[in-house]
């Protein structure tokens, strides 16, 4: 990725997933994630709203893959805020894991696109 040389726009972005599987998911990839943008991770909450413990993962895949959260306990009825900034270059994913069927996440993030 070149670094970029003009002007660019910054917008501050939110998704959500409810109802996770037990298996890695996209959470900001696929047709989300394109070459010349920058995306910049402000906060995930994590909320486990049943009455059974719960365990989720966070990784990026791709040219920069590093895991960055591994196996975190969300007690049941609790929620959990990741608010590290993490950067995602062009078509990097960012993925999550949880062990059962209960999880709700809300990311919001910055979408910096440079092309």
């Amino acid at each position: 990725m070149a670094i970029p040389s003009g002007s660019g726009t910054e917008v501050v972005k939110v998704k959500a997933l409810s109802n996770q599987n037990a298996a890695w998911q996209a959470f900001l990839g696929g047709s989300d994630t394109v070459a010349d943008h920058i995306y910049i991770l402000l906060s995930l909450t994590v909320c486990n709203s049943t009455t059974t413990n719960e365990k989720f993962s966070m990784k990026i895949t791709g040219t920069n893959a590093a895991n960055i959260i591994e196996q975190q306990a969300v007690p049941l009825e609790s929620t959990f805020v990741f608010n590290e900034k993490i950067a995602i270059i062009g078509t990097d994913d960012l993925e999550i894991w949880n062990n059962l069927a209960t999880m709700t996440y809300y990311l919001t993030y910055v979408d910096q696109d440079w092309s």
